[in-house]
Parts: C-alpha cells; sequence; structure tokens
C-alpha cells in the first residue's frame, strides 16, 4: 500500500525503526521457507504461497540492502518486524507473527507497508499547514455539533440565570436597573445563541477553518453589541417618544447584563474538558 508520508511522519516512523533491536533474519527466512515447502499447491493454497512468497522476496530485499530487523518474544507467539529503503524515495515495512507450538512453526498474519517520502522545502511545508486538508484534520479533532451546542445551551443558560440574583447585588435598591441588567443578559443570550446557530450552518470556508474559540469570541462579540444596542435604543426611544424617563445607567446596566453573558461564553470549556490528542497523521 503505498501512501505519501510527509515530514513529520517519516521522523516518527525513522524514530520507531531506530529503537528496534538488530538482530539476525535468517529465522525469519527458515520459518518462510519451511512453511512455503510444506504447502501442497490447490486451488485453496495459491493465495497461501503467493502471500509467502511475498514475505520471501521482501525480506531478501531488505537483506541486500540496509536492513533494519527485530524480533520479540510473546509466550506461544513470536513477532518479526524488519524495514529498509527500497530506494531513494521507498520505504518498506513487514511484521510476520508465528504461532510456536508442538506442531512447529505456524505464520498467523502478515503486513507490510511501503511509504514514498519527499523531502519538503520551506514552501511546501507553510503550504501543507495553510492548505484546506489541514484544516479539516484540525476541524475532526473538534468537539461535535451536538456536544457544541450543548455547551453552548450551559454557558448562556447559567450566567442568564443567575443574573436574576447577580442583578439584586450589582443594583441591590433600584428596582428598575435591576430588570435593565436581566434584560440585557437575556438579549445577549438570544443573540449568542443565534449567532452560534448561524455560524455552525455556515458554508462560508473562512468561518469552517475558525477555531471553536475564534467562533465562541465572535458569538459573544455579537451578543454584546446585541444588549448595549438594545440598552441605548430603549433610552433614545424613551426620549423622543417621552413615554419613559430615559437615563445613562439604565443603558449602562442593560450593557453590564449583556456582558456577563458574553464573557461566560468565552471560556473555552469543551478545551478544558476535551482530553489532550494525538497529533494525527495527514496522507
Amino acid at each position: 500500500m503505498h501512501i505519501h508520508l510527509k515530514v513529520f511522519q517519516l521522523i516518527i516512523l525513522s524514530m520507531v525503526l531506530s529503537a528496534m533491536v538488530h538482530a539476525s533474519p535468517n529465522d525469519l527466512e527458515d520459518i518462510l521457507h519451511s512453511e512455503l515447502s510444506n504447502t501442497e499447491v490447490s486451488d485453496i493454497s495459491v493465495s497461501k504461497i503467493s502471500s509467502l512468497q511475498e514475505m520471501i522476496d521482501s525480506l531478501e530485499a531488505c537483506k541486500e540492502r540496509d536492513i533494519i530487523f527485530h524480533e520479540e518474544d510473546y509466550g506461544d507467539y513470536t513477532s518479526y518486524a524488519f524495514g529498509c529503503h527500497m530506494d531513494n524515495t521507498d520505504l518498506t515495512t513487514a511484521e510476520i507473527l508465528v504461532n510456536k507450538n508442538n506442531q512447529g512453526e505456524k505464520i498467523i498474519s502478515y503486513q507490510e507497508l511501503s511509504f514514498n517520502h519527499y523531502p519538503m522545502n520551506a514552501y511546501q511545508f507553510n503550504s501543507l499547514f495553510l492548505s484546506l486538508q489541514f484544516a479539516s484534520v484540525t476541524s475532526s479533532q473538534s468537539v461535535t455539533p451536538g456536544i457544541r451546542a450543548l455547551f453552548s445551551l450551559a454557558k448562556v443558560g447559567v450566567p442568564v440565570g443567575l443574573s436574576f440574583k447577580a442583578a439584586k447585588i450589582v443594583s441591590p435598591v433600584r428596582l428598575d436597573w435591576q430588570k435593565h441588567y436581566i434584560a440585557g443578559a437575556i438579549i445577549s443570550g438570544v443573540t449568542i445563541l443565534s449567532s452560534d446557530v448561524l455560524i455552525m450552518s455556515s458554508n462560508n470556508p473562512r468561518i469552517r477553518q475558525m477555531s471553536d474559540f475564534q467562533k465562541d469570541m465572535l458569538c459573544s462579540v455579537a451578543g454584546l453589541i446585541g444588549s448595549i444596542m438594545a440598552g441605548v435604543t430603549k433610552e433614545v426611544r424613551d426620549k423622543v417618544t417621552g413615554l419613559g424617563h430615559p437615563e445613562v445607567n439604565d443603558a449602562l446596566y442593560t450593557a453590564a447584563g449583556g456582558a456577563s453573558v458574553a464573557l461566560t461564553f468565552t471560556i473555552p470549556i469543551a478545551s478544558l474538558l476535551k482530553p489532550k490528542s494525538r497529533p494525527q497523521v495527514l496522507f
């Protein structure tokens, strides 16, 4: 199986191969030839014979080069692994599992991978990390849309619910300021959730490449602006129509309630709870 190997894949693979213990591949070659000679030719065994010959050819090809060989015993089973550079760009690795019992040694499984690697210049390396291919991998490491929706509801619902008590602490005397604070929190929460839905359903490539934190920040700014505009609009309407008593503090308390929800929404709860993920392989 030919796979285009990126730079960091090659580094990891080289570290693994370099850590292998050098051993003689002659024992494995004897096992392969023994099982091949003991396999009767039939319609059923054609595939097995072909696989055995493929193992022998790969082992012999690597023996002619700088082979890295490793043998590890697991009681009734022995694992043989080897690898080598076939040419300037091809790297072959193989693993063979052998069962040892009273009836002799029998091959249980065989896996072989052929990697094609190549050097990357600075331009190619930067293009890799700026490409949509890499963006799709980083996106796949994010939480699922359903889990993200639950986190969004929690990050909005909790501060909005607490705003009823927080309003009494912020303004213990003025009931109207308490109402403005609560109204600002509700308006901000509704705006944030609406923005979050629009962002998650957007097909814009730039928005899709944004991290979860950047999306949360965008929603928070929308919620804060929404509460500020609602507070200012209400006071302007009261002044123009004469139906109320406009006060600057009314708008400030509305904005403060919206800010309390907007700031809470920026907390990266999903990242804090999500376990550290290992680097994913790019093919």
